[in-house]
């Protein structure tokens, strides 16, 4: 997944788009999500995915 962020923020960083700008949001909410799996248990996780 960081290799496909890095792409978008060189993407901004260059160029201000938009899109990209979408993109890293989208990919600061699934790092939100990531870490909040970190803490889960087995069932936590189950629980989760169901």
């Amino acid at each position: 997944m960081a290799h496909a962020r890095r792409k978008f923020h060189e993407l901004f960083a260059a160029r201000k788009s938009l899109i990209a700008e979408e993109a890293l949001r989208h990919f600061g909410v699934l790092c939100v999500i990531e870490v909040e799996f970190t803490v889960l248990d087995t069932r936590g996780w189950t629980r989760v995915r169901q």
